[in-house]
């Protein structure tokens, strides 16, 4: 996946596997990627397999990703209030969307110009 992000883009969701990883877990990745400018957050296990271990270095976290509710700030564990379809959406994006509003956790969604 992260072969598809562009720099800046992996230079944002690198710190968040690190955050996701418990202390001293492991960061597996494909044979296309790499941990690139976040070396200084995960230590090299097998570089060849690419296997890499969370360290304890302190990461900058990405906290301003953008979504469908930047503009908003909830405090931790207030519900999201689920979006209202616009006439542009057909039947299976309502759905979808609804879905996600109710069970889906916190996610990093991309679009296809890396956004």
């Amino acid at each position: 996946l992260l072969i598809y992000f562009g720099d800046q883009l992996q230079g944002r969701a690198l710190p968040i596997f690190h955050y996701a990883l418990n202390p001293g877990g492991y960061l597996f990745l494909g044979p296309s990627e790499s941990i690139g400018r976040a070396e200084h957050l995960f230590d090299p296990v097998d570089p060849q397999a690419r296997l890499f271990r969370r360290n304890h270095a302190r990461a900058s976290y990405p906290i301003d990703l953008p979504g469908p509710d930047q503009h908003i700030r909830r405090p931790r564990g207030t519900p999201r209030r689920p979006r209202q379809p616009t006439q542009n959406d057909g039947a299976s994006t309502v759905a979808i969307n609804r879905i996600i509003d109710a069970y889906a956790p916190p996610t990093l969604q991309v679009d296809r110009n890396g956004a």
